[in-house]
C-alpha cells in the first residue's frame, strides 16, 4: 500500500468517526465528489507538513506503524503468537478425507511414549495430535485422498508406529466448524 492510499485510508477512517459531529458532513455533501474533496485535504496536508515524501513515510512509519510492530513482536517473544500460517482448503487440493483416529500404546513408560511422538511427528499424513484421558492414549487427525490412501496409510505408517495396541478410526462425513479464531476474554 502506498503512503498516499494509507493516508487516504486513515482520513476516510477519521471520516467515518466524526462522520456523526457537526460541520465535516455539511462541507462534504457541497462537494461535487468525495474523491476531489480528499485530494485537496491530502494536499493540504503535504502542504503543512512540508515534508517530502521519504520523510513522511518514515514519520507515518515511526509514529503510526513502529508501536504495533513493537507490540507484535512482543507477543511473538512472550509466546502469544506462535507462528503465521496460510490456511490452505484440503479439499481444493485434492485432499478431502478427513479421519480422526483413537489410539492406544501398549506400554505407557517415558521411553516408549517419547518415541511413539517422536515417529508421529514425522508422518506428513498426521495433521495433528493430542494426548487424551479416557479409554484411548492419543487424538490422532489425518488428511488424505480417498479411502483407498486411508487403507495404505493405516498399513504401511500407522500401524508400523511402535508401541500401537488399538486403535479406533472415524470419518468426517460433514465439517460443521473448523476454525483458528480464540475467544479471548476480556479479563485477560
Amino acid at each position: 500500500m502506498s503512503i498516499l492510499n494509507t493516508i487516504i485510508f486513515l482520513f476516510l477512517s477519521c471520516f467515518a468517526f466524526y462522520n456523526s459531529n457537526s460541520g465535516i458532513l455539511n462541507q462534504i455533501k457541497q462537494e461535487k465528489k468525495l474523491w476531489h474533496y480528499l485530494m485537496r485535504q491530502i494536499l493540504k496536508f503535504f502542504i503543512l507538513c512540508k515534508r517530502t515524501r521519504r520523510s513522511m513515510q518514515k514519520s507515518f512509519l515511526r509514529n503510526f506503524i513502529s508501536p504495533r510492530l513493537l507490540f507484535i513482536k512482543r507477543l511473538e517473544n512472550e509466546g502469544y503468537i506462535k507462528g503465521y500460517v496460510a490456511l490452505v482448503d484440503n479439499k481444493k487440493i485434492g485432499l478431502p478425507l478427513i479421519i480422526f483416529c483413537n489410539v492406544s500404546l501398549a506400554v505407557h513408560d517415558d521411553e516408549h511414549i517419547e518415541r511413539f511422538k517422536e515417529e508421529i511427528r514425522n508422518i506428513d499424513e498426521i495433521m495433528e495430535c493430542y494426548s487424551t484421558g479416557g479409554i484411548y492414549d492419543f487424538f490422532v487427525k489425518v488428511v488424505l485422498k480417498d479411502l483407498d490412501a486411508y487403507n495404505q496409510f493405516v498399513f504401511e505408517k500407522l500401524t508400523k508406529v511402535h508401541g500401537i495396541v488399538k486403535m479406533q478410526s472415524s470419518f468426517v462425513l460433514n465439517e460443521i466448524k473448523n476454525t483458528t479464531v480464540l475467544n479471548i476474554p476480556k479479563n485477560s
